[in-house]
């Protein structure tokens, strides 16, 4: 795996990213009521916007969870929460945890708040989560499940199939990597090749939001490096920073991407999706004041698809019983004989 710096050059976007702001005090993610599976909320108690990057994955609920579209919040010094949008990254589990904990909360001792995890999606499952809304959830069950595979992880070791877990479990080799890429003065994001071709591009509008989701991005990255590496081998053999620089470039000149309409996001901003006929690219990018808070680009999935016909179990959690008081097991056997 190889990395370019990307830097920022002129006026930096205002925001702080979720994670400083939690250090804060000044937001937290929350579940609703209804506590399905996309409805959550976000508190912004600060002066300025807060960036939840598209990607970004919360532990705690009901279930661990992922935002699969950038959002700037607006300051709501009132308190009043906006609604943002969210995939489950744990198909196994419905029902709160005591903290710190994986037994099940009595009733009444429920934690709805979340917290940023320090784990970061490989572009893999990223790329399926900016598929068609009605398949991006089975798509990332499927990616999670198809890579604890890759990496010899079953589900009596991983339960929920939560990819908090998975991640967790690949830390300590994952880190070394990590140890030798430094960045630069003035870097916002990376260009990412791996086995010698362009696999990702993520960028930041300002160098303390890039500084603050560094560690866990380049984590990300390493992920998919190293599901990569028995899959691909490297076509070329790039010797400088200028055949890294042109290989960015013809790929990007060669990828005639269509870009859908910008649409409102949910906060603050307009969100961009774009991507290939094909396939072989995706991407999304969040513009506020004519200046970009996130662009992330990235290949197609190196993960095989998936039967999601039996990967349905999201769409019977919302349903007029307690949960809860149901506790069912966390296991396949149980999970298939709920939703079959």
């Amino acid at each position: 795996m190889t990395i370019i710096p990307l830097i920022l050059e002129g006026d930096e976007a205002e925001f702080m990213t979720i994670k400083e702001a939690e250090l804060q005090n000044a937001s937290h993610i929350s579940e609703q009521e209804s506590a399905s599976v996309s409805e959550l909320e976000v508190v912004n108690s600060s002066k300025i916007p807060i960036l939840i990057p598209f990607g970004h994955t919360i532990s705690g609920g009901k279930q661990d969870r992922v935002i699969y579209q950038p959002l700037l919040v607006p300051p709501t010094q009132t308190g009043k929460p906006i609604p943002i949008p969210s995939r489950c990254v744990e198909a196994g589990r419905w029902s709160f945890e005591l903290e710190n904990s994986t037994e099940i909360a009595p009733k009444g001792t429920e934690h709805r708040k979340f917290k940023s995890a320090k784990i970061r999606l490989n572009p893999s499952i990223m790329s399926n989560a900016m598929k068609e809304e009605v398949d991006s959830q089975g798509s990332i069950w499927g990616g999670i499940e198809a890579q604890m595979a890759v990496f010899g992880q079953t589900t009596d070791q991983n339960v929920s199939r939560s990819y908090n877990k998975l991640a967790s479990d690949q830390k300590e080799r994952v880190e070394k990597y990590t140890l030798h890429f430094e960045d630069v003065e003035k870097q916002c994001g990376v260009a990412v090749f791996i086995n010698g071709q362009l696999n990702a591009l993520e960028f930041y509008g300002n160098k303390k939001a890039w500084k603050e989701v560094r560690n866990e991005t380049l984590n990300g990255f390493i992920m998919e490096a190293i599901l990569r590496m028995d899959k691909e081998e490297s076509k070329d053999v790039l010797k400088s920073n200028e055949d890294y620089w042109k290989k960015v470039s013809d790929a990007l000149a060669e990828a005639k991407m269509s870009f859908e309409e910008e649409k409102q996001g949910a906060g603050l901003g307009s969100v961009i999706r774009f991507g290939t006929e094909d396939g072989k690219w995706s991407g999304i990018t969040l513009m506020h004041k004519e200046k970009l808070c996130q662009f992330y680009i990235v290949a197609k999935s190196a993960l095989p698809e998936t039967d999601r016909s039996t990967m349905q179990v999201q769409e019977f959690r919302n349903v007029e019983i307690d949960l809860d008081e149901q506790r069912f097991q966390s296991n396949r056997d149980d999970l298939d004989d709920l939703y079959r």
